[in-house]
């Protein structure tokens, strides 16, 4: 009989962070969840057969209309190759949460604003280095043209808004009538 070999890969699913050994991660939930509280579209995974198994890659769509896919490593079955794909995923958007959070609360404040029927929040851009690279800074009017918010620089026009939206939220919490956390 053939004794289970040790693998220096990792596992598809790894002991959950809470320390016990019985619980697993599911790191396509845990991946949905992530995707779902941004407000990003579910995730799509595709798969192969390959010759020591099954390699799967899952894609994300992000806000800008841009898709990011993630590959696992050949896995012996179909599961625990998704698996892996959902982990390096989970575990890259993780590492850079930043993005996704300041993308799910930029569309929070356009939710928000849309919600109280107000007029359509208008932006300003600045150019605030032109070489090596162009750098912009944004100026948002919001809440019927009563405020406005700047945000830091960007390295785009996308990121410059993000800043003024960030910055916007900031504002609405000082005059506490941002009811979202």
């Amino acid at each position: 009989t053939k004794q289970p070999s040790s693998s220096s890969s990792p596992s598809a699913t790894a002991p959950a962070p809470s320390g016990s050994p019985q619980t697993r991660v599911n790191w396509k939930n845990k991946l949905q969840e992530l995707m779902q509280k941004n407000r990003l579209a579910v995730p799509v995974y595709t798969s192969q057969r390959v010759s020591n198994g099954f390699q799967a890659s899952v894609s994300i769509q992000l806000y800008d209309g841009a898709r990011k896919s993630f590959r696992s490593e050949p896995r012996s079955s179909l599961k625990a190759s998704e698996m892996s794909a959902a982990e390096n995923a989970y575990r890259a958007l993780q590492q850079n949460n930043s993005g996704i959070s300041e993308e799910s609360r930029a569309r929070d404040f356009w939710d928000w604003h849309n919600s109280r029927l107000l007029p359509v929040p208008t932006f300003q851009y600045t150019v605030t280095q032109r070489y090596p690279s162009m750098r912009f800074e944004a100026e948002v009017t919001f809440n019927a043209g009563s405020d406005k918010a700047k945000g830091g620089v960007g390295s785009s026009k996308k990121q410059a808004e993000i800043n003024a939206i960030l910055a916007a939220i900031e504002q609405l919490k000082m005059l506490k009538i941002w009811d979202l956390s």
